[in-house]
């Protein structure tokens, strides 16, 4: 028997594992789970709707005002229908959006690697970046292990250090999204992407993402479950 509602349902199933009554108890591994699913899954799929060739979809795609939002940059509000999504995010100075050179990014692709070369890395504000180029970082870094969460312990100060000082610095922090910086070919080989995240901005866009995807209605997120 088919399975239906897997991707309607994220959204009920990740508020059980995140509640909003408990903003602060930002379990890491949980946030990663529900991110990993619920962004990169989904976003994936709202991507490539047009090759799924499957005759249950009906109609054109609900989600063409989705992608054309998250192309757009993150130098001014995000309007779609109306209400405006990611202003909470973009306007964060809880996560930075860094270039690492070729020739910096020493060794293969480790947190000691990555820590050792995070100082000579080159840091693009947001506001020369569009919502795009941080979500298709983070896609990468989600399909390709470069996931890297870290404590104070680990991997000294933030990039950008956080208010909220933690009293155990064995406590993890931040989150670092690691993927290839590549040119026009994937085979132009530049260096890495490194993002810092807070665990505050992880988790702010997670909801303005949560925000973004309900535009179009929960049957566009069921239709999502053909999308393969």
């Amino acid at each position: 028997m088919e399975y239906h509602g897997f991707i309607s349902t994220l959204i009920d199933r990740s508020e059980k594992l995140l509640p909003l009554d408990r903003p602060d108890e930002l379990d890491v591994t949980r946030l990663l789970l529900v991110l990993n699913t619920g962004f990169a899954l989904v976003r994936d799929r709202i991507r490539y709707w047009n090759d799924a060739n499957d005759g249950r979809l009906r109609g054109a795609s609900p989600w063409k005002d989705v992608q054309k939002a998250c192309k757009s940059r993150l130098d001014k509000p995000i309007s779609l229908n109306g209400q405006v999504f990611f202003d909470d995010f973009r306007t964060s100075r809880d996560w930075t959006y860094l270039r690492v050179s070729r020739e910096a990014a020493s060794g293969q692709l480790s947190a000691y690697n990555v820590v050792q070369c995070l100082r000579k890395a080159e840091e693009i504000p947001s506001d020369g970046l569009k919502l795009d180029a941080v979500m298709w970082a983070m896609r990468n870094s989600f399909a390709h292990g470069g996931i890297l969460p870290m404590s104070p312990s680990q991997a000294g100060q933030r990039i950008r250090p956080s208010a909220n000082q933690l009293h155990d610095a064995r406590h993890i922090d931040r989150v670092y999204f690691v993927s290839k910086w590549t040119g026009d070919s994937i085979q132009d080989d530049l260096g890495w992407i490194v993002m810092e995240f807070g665990l505050t901005a992880l988790r702010t866009f997670w909801e303005d993402w949560k925000a973004l995807i309900l535009v179009p209605g929960l049957d566009a997120l069921d239709q999502l479950d053909r999308v393969a």
